[in-house]
């Protein structure tokens, strides 16, 4: 079932994306912020960490060549990091858990969209998206 919804969110995500020329933080993003749309703190935090990845490597780039494949793998590591020194703040169990992203990959799909088409564009498609694919997997599993 799982794999399924994967691969119907990428579909979804490409005809979108053919339609519109915007990306909606990648083309699996969606489908797993709709699999969590039960569990805002974690969207939340993942918007976050997308969001200070996004402003960390604007800043990089500002001294360093950072562009294409470059730009791409410094969102997503840099993610990875942000991710990791949010759970470490975040000491307790039940904090950390509630307020901890999803996946180490998707925050770093979303900002490096978000550098590429702007913030708001971004969201914005990542949004209608993701209800797209909600309503989707409600169709398929029968049930809210």
């Amino acid at each position: 079932m799982f794999e399924t919804f994967v691969a119907v969110g990428i579909i979804i995500s490409l005809i979108y994306y053919e339609l519109t020329h915007l990306s909606p933080g990648g083309l699996i993003t969606p489908g797993y912020l709709a699999l969590f749309i039960d569990q805002p703190i974690r969207i939340l935090a993942t918007l976050i960490v997308a969001l200070l990845t996004y402003l960390l490597v604007n800043l990089l780039k500002k001294y360093l060549p950072i562009y294409g494949r470059r730009q791409f793998a410094v969102a997503v590591t840099l993610s990875i990091f942000i991710r990791l020194f949010v759970n470490q703040v975040f000491i307790f169990e039940d904090i950390s858990i509630a307020f901890n992203s999803i996946g180490v990959i998707i925050p770093g799909l979303i900002a490096n969209d978000m550098i590429k088409q702007s913030v708001v564009k971004t969201l914005y498609s990542t949004t209608i998206v993701t209800v797209i694919m909600f309503l989707a997997l409600i169709l398929m599993n029968g049930k809210f």
